[in-house]
């Protein structure tokens, strides 16, 4: 079973510092992919409350 939202206990500011900290360090990209997703997933939902 996958595990899912472990990346939406962090804050936006939380989840930026990891998004430039893990480019910076060249981690693994299929965790800066992870990052990445979370991040246009919130911006999706930030949208939609937008327009709502």
């Amino acid at each position: 079973m996958r595990r899912r939202g472990a990346m939406r206990y962090l804050s936006d500011d939380l989840l930026m510092e990891t998004y430039r900290k893990a480019r910076e360090l060249q981690l693994s990209e299929d965790f800066i992919t992870l990052i990445r997703q979370e991040i246009e997933r919130r911006s999706r939902k930030d949208k939609q409350s937008i327009t709502s």
